[in-house]
């Protein structure tokens, strides 16, 4: 009897557990070919790439100021005109600017990051309140993105795929192709 009864607490437990497993639903999206696709893109990749620009131009003119600097010592190096110590307070003040210049393109690098998360900001928001619509919509538990850097998933079935859904609604009609990055 107590058998009986282990047997059957198993075989409900069992059941239970097929049925909770069968309910869950899964999708999967494409996250950065949608972001791609979205007409708001073109804005923050064209605010992007003037930032980019205006800090580029102002590290090339570091620079050449640097290497005019540098060629002018040589010059009166050249020339004798310095005296040894007068020499290595001109190597030290070359040197200085040198590691100015690295500190410079260091910060550009944080303040260009800075900006993408900034300008980013709507969009990414924008993909998750769509995301979170189709979900609710469809029912769906989870919703990956795939293929994701990481490739976390190994296999997805199409008909899983809501990139389409999602696009909708968006009000995107073509897939631009991804290029990297993540949510």
């Amino acid at each position: 009897m107590k058998n009986l009864f282990k047997l059957g607490g198993f075989l409900v437990a069992f059941m239970f557990l097929a049925t909770t497993t069968q309910a869950q639903k899964y999708a999967y999206v494409n996250f950065d070919a949608i972001v791609a696709s979205m007409p708001e893109m073109k804005s923050v990749q064209t605010q992007l790439e003037t930032s980019q620009k205006q800090y580029q131009d102002r590290g090339k003119k570091m620079v050449e100021e640097l290497q005019g600097e540098f060629q002018a010592a040589q010059a009166q190096m050249a020339q004798g005109v310095l005296s040894p110590k007068q020499q290595q307070e001109v190597e030290a003040k070359l040197a200085a600017k040198q590691e100015e210049i690295g500190k410079y393109e260091q910060t550009m690098m944080v303040e260009l990051q800075k900006k993408e998360f900034e300008l980013l900001g709507p969009v990414r928001e924008k993909m998750k309140t769509a995301i979170d619509a189709v979900a609710a919509e469809g029912g769906f538990q989870f919703i990956f993105n795939y293929p994701s850097a990481a490739n976390m998933i190994l296999f997805a079935e199409d008909s899983s795929n809501v990139t389409e859904q999602v696009m909708k609604k968006l009000n995107i009609t073509a897939l631009a192709p991804a290029t990297g990055g993540g949510r």
